[in-house]
């Protein structure tokens, strides 16, 4: 508490002169006793505004703490979450006509924004202040472009249904450094302190009890979560997960006991097994770390399966591994796709 100096100021009476026979007035006793309780009630007042003013600012920081306001339906999950280093809005909404994943800093500033027109072959992604546009193919691996910054706004009205896309426009995209800026701005987005919020996020949402077969738009926003779980891990010589996520988490030792080589956990063949450099091969979750609230249990999934052997083919920071184009908005933990 900042205080401050009283200023003692002697007031001086014309043409009075002081001797050293003048005498200073003297304070009653009651005066005294007056000064000093008066005194003692604004020490009081002082310390006792300082911790409630503490008491006032440690609830606020509890209350801020961890997911707020989040709201779940089968098509749409929106809410915030607040972590050691900073806070996120999220939204995942699936709809007849659209898909949309968009989360921001608590202050607004766009982290990651996906959007899908469900008629349409194309994908917008913004991150890292770059816009990406996929296009899938029926047959070999998707068109990648990247959109320059001043068709960034036309681009967002084309998937929104509000202009139709031409050949002029589609010229102007960029696809010859497209693979270096796409990796660089997945690499980025995946080690970033907001990745791991997003993580947290997901971790948090699923520790409630919420699966991915609840809802559309929360399995959505998990399969991203996990992504980003996976492509910061595989850059991590010791894959480490929050504290607070002991709830959801399979660490390898209790894996190998809940699955064991006779598959009676699981089913036959449906055991995570060691492929490449990952040991739990299969299982819905970064190395051994098991996300159950995804698929629902531990076990070989084919949409996580497919995506490890995708994702050791071409590598983590690519839009194939993040499987963006269509299997990420559409796909169940029974699907199976190819690179």
């Amino acid at each position: 508490m900042d205080s401050s100096s009283v200023k003692h100021q002697h007031y001086f009476e014309p043409n009075r002169e002081i001797t050293p026979q003048s005498k200073k007035p003297k304070l009653s006793p009651v005066l005294v006793a007056v000064l000093i309780l008066t005194c003692v009630a604004l020490l009081i007042t002082a310390v006792l505004t300082i911790s409630i003013g503490v008491g006032i600012s440690t609830t606020q920081q509890q209350q801020v703490s961890g997911l707020q306001n989040v709201f779940v339906s089968n098509n749409k999950l929106e809410g915030e979450y607040y972590g050691a280093q900073g806070g996120i809005h999220f939204q995942s909404t699936v709809n007849g006509t659209h898909f949309y994943y968009i989360v921001s800093t608590a202050d607004g500033e766009l982290i990651i924004m996906m959007v899908h027109l469900r008629e349409s072959p194309m994908i917008m992604m913004e991150m890292n202040s770059t816009a990406f546009l996929l296009m899938k193919n029926k047959q070999g691996p998707n068109d990648e472009y990247v959109i320059p910054e001043s068709n960034i706004d036309t681009m967002e009205s084309i998937m929104m249904g509000y202009e139709n896309m031409t050949t002029e426009m589609l010229e102007k995209m960029d696809n010859k450094t497209v693979a270096k800026k796409s990796h660089d701005s997945l690499k980025n987005l995946s080690m970033s302190p907001q990745a791991k919020l997003i993580i947290e996020a997901a971790l948090a949402l699923g520790n409630t009890g919420i699966k991915g077969e609840d809802s559309q738009a929360v399995m959505r926003f998990y399969v991203f979560a996990l992504k980003l779980s996976n492509a910061k891990a595989s850059v991590e010589t010791v894959p480490t997960m929050p504290s607070h996520s002991s709830k959801s988490s399979n660490l390898r030792q209790r894996r190998t006991v809940n699955c064991p080589a006779n598959g009676a956990q699981c089913g036959a063949g449906q055991c995570p097994y060691q492929k490449y450099t990952n040991a739990c091969f299969g299982m819905c979750g970064a190395d051994c770390f098991c996300w159950s609230f995804v698929c629902g249990d531990c076990c070989v999934h084919n949409f996580c399966e497919t995506h490890d052997e995708c994702c050791a083919q071409v590598g983590f920071f690519t839009f194939t591994c993040f499987s963006v184009a269509f299997e990420i908005f559409w796909s169940n933990c029974y699907d199976i796709f190819t690179c």
